[in-house]
């Protein structure tokens, strides 16, 4: 394990694979493909956050940081957990591992800094997504889980942007200027 981040826990195997299974159930096939996950370590338990949803699992061991990892990796833990009990999970160069009789690695990313989550339904539509970019730190978005999916929606708003204003340019409009009304209309209260 590397020394510059040492993070290792101890759980038991039914309690962390029902916790796949409940986020697993919980998280729409959307969000599986779009978001993170953020493991923490609460001193007794791990905690397991993505957006609108958290289980926790009776863990013990040093765990000092955040790490951030794709949510597509509970689906696969839910169907398939490394065999043994109880199973170790250790952060080292970029991946973290779930070691039982067999190991599962998965890539991930320690957070330097722990900014404070958003607290965001489980399905978020593109426009909630975008109010969210609008009004939230970079960090606080990442440590979310929420980064992936702000992106896309961003992709699918400029590529609406484009679409329309192909209709309206005949109207002497600048592109940047219709982009910033329409921005401020999606992102503003109703």
């Amino acid at each position: 394990m590397s020394t510059d981040v040492p993070g290792k826990l101890t759980v038991s195997s039914g309690p962390l694979q029902t916790a796949f299974k409940k986020l697993s159930r919980l998280l729409p096939a959307k969000s599986l493909r779009t978001t993170e996950l953020v493991l923490s370590f609460s001193g007794s338990d791990l905690l397991i956050e993505s957006p609108g949803a958290t289980v926790d699992v009776p863990a013990t061991g040093v765990w000092p940081r955040r790490v951030r990892l794709p949510a597509s990796f509970i689906r696969l833990l839910a169907n398939a957990p490394p065999a043994g009990d109880p199973l170790t999970l250790e952060f080292s160069d970029g991946k973290l591992a779930l070691r039982g009789a067999t190991t599962t690695r998965f890539k991930a990313v320690w957070e330097d800094i722990s900014p404070s989550r958003i607290d965001a339904p489980l399905d978020l539509s593109d426009r909630e997504l975008l109010k969210i970019a609008a009004r939230e730190a970079p960090p606080a978005i990442l440590s979310s889980g929420l980064k992936r999916a702000a992106e896309n929606a961003e992709l699918r708003f400029q590529r609406s942007i484009g679409l329309a204003y192909k209709v309206l340019s005949a109207y002497g409009v600048k592109r940047l200027d219709f982009e910033r009304a329409v921005r401020e209309l999606i992102v503003s209260p109703l």
